[in-house]
């Protein structure tokens, strides 16, 4: 089986490495600043770098060209979100691009898509996710937050937690209920809500490794019906074509492949006192599974990459990439901060810290990659039921 992309590809690759290590160099790519994007400064370094990537087409590479994109095709998307994430670059505004603008095109009215998709493209739109809310995480569908119609617009009132970013961004990807007397999956309708919309309140939730999300209030917000993503009631089918594309744009190999790198150059390198893990047999072996698991990952989203070049929805595929990368993340920062012992807990600016204190930051966030974006129990659940065909339990 044959992995390898073309010529074209490849060039293609070769133009984006090339770009960010001139528009995005060294010292803008640590782990503290990639988990903290409200940063001011980073801010800054990030419009600037958006603008950039706009300009040459390619946050919407592979849109349709009436909607501000390329027309290229989606393995071209895949290698530049590739090359962005090793880069370690601003990825809020190009990750909506590819996570939420397939949807928009898919089932987006054309007015919608004009609007949305061509400010995507041109780096004028960033979006959350308002979908938990605290009685619902795993089991989504039971959320309760209320959209009522009313003439041109829906009211809506209730709560959402774990909507990161929503702090910074111009719109939400909002699921509601408009029907609580349909059955639960059947009573849900997806809106693009503008954020500065009155009677939207945001309140900051801090996680381990130094990573902020929110909770959001909403009280009677007025939102136009006009912004409401395809039809009434088919909220629940929209948001699941958004998770799979979450899964793969996301929770990708390339984001635990360039940690690894990472570690694995610290640890070549690393020299304190005559400790050289790089001659510990335990590390190395440790070290040559991880990179094993690696490749496992990378084909299985190659898979993906496929299907959806076929039009078709990776539903069980999407999510066992979610439970092996994820996991891989978790399973591999708690590996290496072991191996290395007390140096992995050096803190930034601390001489001889992993990644400047980047390791025992990600060893942090590692614990709620296995839950975002759906918990690993309830992709299990997906991958029997959609993936081998198991009765429900």
């Amino acid at each position: 089986m044959d992995f390898s992309f073309s010529k074209e590809t490849q060039r293609l690759r070769e133009e984006v490495r090339q770009f960010f290590d001139k528009e995005w160099p060294k010292e803008n790519r640590n782990w503290r600043g990639w988990e903290q994007p409200d940063a001011p400064e980073f801010l800054e370094k990030a419009e600037r770098l958006n603008k950039l990537l706009a300009a040459k087409g390619w946050l919407a590479l592979s849109y349709p060209k009436q909607y501000g994109g390329l027309g290229r095709t989606l393995e071209e998307h895949y290698i530049f979100h590739q090359e962005l994430l090793r880069a370690n670059a601003p990825n809020l505004k190009a990750g909506c691009a590819v996570l939420l603008g397939p949807v928009i095109l898919r089932y987006g009215t054309e007015d919608q898509k004009k609007r949305f998709n061509t400010a995507l493209a041109q780096g004028e739109m960033d979006f959350c996710l308002g979908y938990s809310e605290p009685n619902a995480g795993s089991d989504l569908a039971s959320l309760e937050l209320k959209a009522v119609r009313d003439g041109d617009y829906y009211i809506m009132n209730g709560s959402k937690i774990y909507t990161t970013n929503a702090h910074i961004v111009r719109r939400c990807f909002l699921l509601a209920r408009t029907d609580p007397k349909a059955a639960k999956h059947k009573g849900l309708s997806l809106f693009i809500v503008d954020m500065k919309t009155p009677g939207i309140t945001i309140r900051p939730i801090h996680c381990m490794g130094d990573v902020r999300t929110n909770e959001t209030f909403w009280d009677n917000v007025k939102v136009p019906v006009a912004d409401r993503l395809g039809e009434e009631g088919q909220g629940w089918r929209y948001v699941a074509t958004a998770l799979d594309f979450e899964r793969l744009w996301i929770y990708n190999t390339i984001w635990v492949r360039k940690l690894f790198d990472d570690l694995v150059a610290f640890i070549k390198t690393a020299d304190r006192d005559g400790w050289r893990p790089r001659e510990d047999p335990d590390i190395r072996t440790k070290v040559a599974q991880i990179s094993v698991d690696l490749e496992v990952c990378q084909v299985m989203e190659y898979k993906i990459l496929w299907m959806l070049g076929q039009g078709k929805i990776p539903y069980a595929e999407a999510s066992m990439l979610k439970v092996w990368a994820s996991e891989l993340y978790q399973r591999m920062t708690d590996t290496i901060t072991q191996a290395l012992g007390p140096y992995a807990q050096l803190s930034q600016g601390v001489l001889g810290s992993p990644l400047d204190g980047g390791l025992i930051q990600q060893h942090e966030s590692s614990i709620g990659a296995t839950f975002l974006a759906g918990g690993s129990e309830i992709q299990r659940t997906i991958i029997a039921a959609a993936g081998l065909g198991l009765p429900a339990a």
